[in-house]
């Protein structure tokens, strides 16, 4: 039941509502704006990895958000 409960937490709210958003997006941005989301999504993932799951993260991985940050920020 969990893994089902999972399973249809990801296609409802990772597939079809994601995609449905970003279709939104897309309508209303710049395809180059719409699609630095993929630039900032790991910077994301690691700010909640180690808010919400408590996980340790060293310089490196710090220092590399920064470099993905800069980037996307060049890249606009």
């Amino acid at each position: 039941p969990v893994a089902v409960a999972a399973w249809l937490y990801l296609v409802v709210f990772g597939s079809l509502i994601a995609f449905n958003a970003y279709m939104l997006l897309l309508a209303k941005a710049s395809p180059g704006l719409a699609s630095s989301y993929c630039f900032v999504n790991p910077v994301i993932a690691l700010l909640l990895g180690v808010w919400l799951g408590g996980e340790t993260v060293s310089g490196y991985e710090w220092a590399a958000a920064g470099v993905v940050l800069v980037g996307v920020v060049l890249l606009l």
